[in-house]
């Protein structure tokens, strides 16, 4: 029940954490995204949001595969151009 009730406020949450992807290189992103997710977990966040863009979709690829795999990742719900991340308690 926690774990539902975290996720339903991660998707609601205003404000949190935000991390702007654009214009960056595709190549270079995943070591952003893992320090971005790293401070944020030690902040005690309960989630984040990743923003990539619509584009042609290299940017939100590359994220959504990272995250996938990723161990503090409880779940990331796509928001069109962007994502918001539930981060693992």
């Amino acid at each position: 029940m926690t774990s539902e009730i975290r996720k339903f406020a991660g998707e609601i949450r205003q404000g949190a954490p935000k991390l702007d992807l654009h214009g960056r290189d595709p190549h270079e992103i995943e070591n952003q995204i893992d320090q971005f997710l790293h401070e944020n977990y030690l902040k005690k966040e309960l989630s984040v949001e990743i923003v990539y863009g619509i584009g042609r979709g290299v940017l939100s690829k590359v994220t959504r595969d990272f995250l996938k795999t990723h161990p503090l990742v409880e779940k990331a719900i796509d928001k069109g151009g962007s994502c918001i991340v539930i981060l693992s308690e």
